[in-house]
Parts: structure tokens; C-alpha cells; sequence
């Protein structure tokens, strides 16, 4: 029920902002395993209610303030850089650069929701989530985890969407910087380890 779909979806945007980014990553996700119009049609129209929400002020009002560009760390680098580079300016203009700096802060946010840390021996922050010497997965699941790679491996291209949904998960919180890696950010994760 398509309608009903759209309803409880669009009702989700107002309960976590990250889901306005992860709604249409998730269902364009869909797209090369089911080839259906109306997933075509609902994923475009919560891409435009998600950059409606991205244009108005009143949207992205948190967002703003833990977006990881606002890091103070990484304004304290970038300043910091051009004096600590003893190279010629042209060399550090290519190598210590914002694009630069940034995409490094991305990627490395990005892995740590991959690494055993978060997964299977830590967690992620807040620390009031936190449970001691136990991550987001159990380690004895780590033959199942396996198993179920082999399985997607053998039977094809459907059995592939739960990996394409572990990878995008991660994308709206890795645009942030507080709490990193964050488990209430990445609780969607949850239902494609599953």
C-alpha cells in the first residue's frame, strides 16, 4: 500500500532529521533490485520534500549546528595548515586544501561505523547507550555475518539489498561530528545486520 507507505514515511521526518537524508538514499536503493514505478515516483517525491526541508531554515536547524564542516577541530586544522606546511604554496594548496581536509574528516567518520570498535566490542556514543566490553553486534555473530555474505554471493542481485542498506546508513551521520560514531544516528543499521 503505496499510500499508507508514503504517510508513515513522510510522518518519520518529523521525528529525526536525519531520516530526511536517509529516506530517499534508502529508497533509490531499491532501485536496481526491483524495477517498479512507483518506487521510482516515491523515491523522487521524499528527494524533493527532502530538499524542501534542506532549503527552508526551520529544516535544518540542528543540522546546522553539528554539521561536520562546524567541527572546531577541523576549523582549528584548516587555519592552522598553511603555517604548518614548509613545502612551497603550491604544493600545500593542493595537499592542504578544504576539499582536502574535508573528504579525509568524511571517510574517516564514514569507517568508523565499519570498524570492530563500534560493531563488536564498543558501541558508539553517547556514552549513556554505552554497554561495557559489548558493540552494536555480538561477536558470535560474526560466522553468521559471513554466512550471510556467502548466501548473498551465491543466490545474486536481491539478495544484495541489505549490504547496499549497511553502506548508505552510516551517510547521515558521517555529516556530523558530534558523537562520532553515533548508535542513536545509525540505529537503522540494525535491520540490515539482521
Amino acid at each position: 500500500n503505496w499510500v499508507l507507505a508514503c504517510v508513515v514515511i513522510f510522518s518519520s521526518y518529523f521525528f529525526y532529521h536525519g531520516i530526511r537524508l536517509l529516506v530517499p538514499l534508502l529508497l533509490m536503493s531499491f532501485l536496481p533490485f526491483w524495477k517498479n514505478k512507483a518506487i521510482v515516483r516515491v523515491s523522487l517525491l521524499f528527494l524533493v520534500l527532502t530538499v524542501l526541508f534542506v532549503a527552508l531554515p526551520v529544516g535544518r536547524g540542528r543540522f546546522s549546528q553539528v554539521v561536520f564542516y562546524k567541527n572546531p577541530n577541523i576549523i582549528k586544522k584548516i587555519n592552522e595548515l598553511p603555517f604548518a606546511d614548509k613545502s612551497d604554496l603550491h604544493s600545500a594548496r593542493i595537499f592542504h586544501n578544504k576539499p582536502v581536509v574535508y573528504s579525509r574528516e568524511l571517510v574517516a567518520n564514514y569507517l568508523q561505523y565499519f570498524s570492530a570498535d563500534f560493531l563488536f566490542l564498543r558501541g558508539g556514543y553517547p556514552e549513556r547507550y554505552l554497554v561495557g566490553e559489548v558493540g552494536h553486534i555480538y561477536i558470535v555473530f560474526v560466522p553468521l555475518l559471513v554466512m550471510g555474505l556467502v548466501t548473498a554471493v551465491k543466490k545474486g542481485k536481491n539478495y544484495w539489498l541489505p549490504f547496499v542498506w549497511l553502506l548508505i546508513v552510516p551517510t547521515a551521520a558521517v555529516l556530523t561530528y558530534e558523537d562520532i560514531p553515533s548508535a542513536t544516528r545509525t540505529s537503522f543499521m540494525a535491520i540490515a545486520i539482521v
